[in-house]
């Protein structure tokens, strides 16, 4: 079993060289501790970089737990990552602690003593399959907010049970699925920002959302619900218009349209960057870029508590 006080030494020992190392011009910045869970079928690398690029504006005691069945027993180390601000003279510093194990609930004892007291913890899993499991119940009780991100799955049916599972927790549950559809919401906001404009929204008959690949993508499921929310009165109609699967990092949405007699409000996304916005026969285009996992995160991580608008798109995407 780990000893989470040795851990702590560990990283004491780090801080008291790069101390040595750098003289005054060091900062310990912690605002929260960030538990981060991945499996042997994710890259843990890829999850470091985008932490390191996080704590740059959210710096945090980050914990890395990671499930693999090619080790024998539990192992930890310790980490200090430092950066220098643009035109500052002294090095921000977090710490970041990476933890292995065959199996997760091994783990828990010395998660809990590495926890930052008095300051919020936030739990990001990147494996939905071991977000389902049981050890994942107690990891998530130790957190105020769980972080997951199904818009890879093929169809949102799949998501639902893993849903309720971690809502069951006292945890605000978050999908990066809804913060990729940030832009799309905004955009529809903007089209009906006049007084005007919000009057014929109320007015909406008819809302049609298509997409790319089978199955309907839980980024579809959360728009529809929203869009629902948005405009109580309109027709939700769905469909997939091509079956083919996107790129990795490409957006499945590909068609928003919002009707009643006398407005008429159109977004067309084909594969790339822009999405083409047609309004009562005016046309503009805007960027919708991809964003990586590190910008969805920091986007996340600005929402304090649970999100209405998420929940309230929840309770309407799910199927009666």
């Amino acid at each position: 079993m780990l000893d989470a006080g040795q851990v702590l030494k560990d990283l004491d020992a780090l801080w008291r060289t790069t101390g040595k190392h750098e003289g005054a011009g060091v900062l310990r910045a912690c605002a929260m501790t960030m538990l981060v869970v991945t499996g042997e079928e994710t890259d843990s690398g890829d999850a470091a970089e985008t932490l390191a690029a996080l704590t740059r504006e959210h710096p945090s005691r980050l914990v890395l737990l990671r499930q693999s069945a090619a080790l024998s027993r539990p192992e930890a180390r310790a980490n200090v990552q430092c950066w220098m601000p643009f035109g500052g003279r002294q090095q921000i510093c977090s710490e970041q602690i990476e933890m292995e194990s065959p199996a997760l609930g091994e783990l828990l004892p010395a998660v809990r003593g590495v926890l930052v007291a008095d300051l919020p913890v936030v739990l990001w899993c990147r494996d939905l399959t071991l977000a389902a499991g049981a050890e994942m119940r107690e990891l998530a009780a130790l957190a105020g907010k769980v972080i997951v991100d199904t818009a890879g799955l093929r169809d949102a049916a799949e998501a639902w049970p893993l849903l309720d599972r971690l809502r069951a927790g006292r945890a605000a549950v978050a999908d990066l699925a809804w913060t990729r559809i940030t832009r799309w919401r905004e955009t529809v906001q903007q089209a009906f920002r006049s007084p005007a404009c919000r009057e014929k929204l109320r007015a909406l008959e008819r809302v049609e959302l298509r997409w790319a690949g089978e199955g309907t993508p839980t980024t579809v499921t959360y728009l529809a619900g929203w869009l629902r929310w948005l405009a109580p009165r309109a027709a939700v109609q769905l469909a997939c218009i091509d079956p083919r699967m996107p790129s990795r990092g490409m957006g499945r949405i590909r068609e928003l349209r919002l009707a009643s007699p006398d407005f008429d409000v159109r977004l067309r996304r084909p594969e790339g960057v822009g999405v083409a916005i047609e309004i009562e026969g005016l046309a503009a285009r805007v960027l919708f870029p991809r964003l990586d996992a590190a910008a969805l995160l920091r986007e996340e991580l600005g929402v304090f508590g649970p999100d209405e608008h998420y929940e309230q798109a929840l309770t309407r995407s799910r199927p009666s």
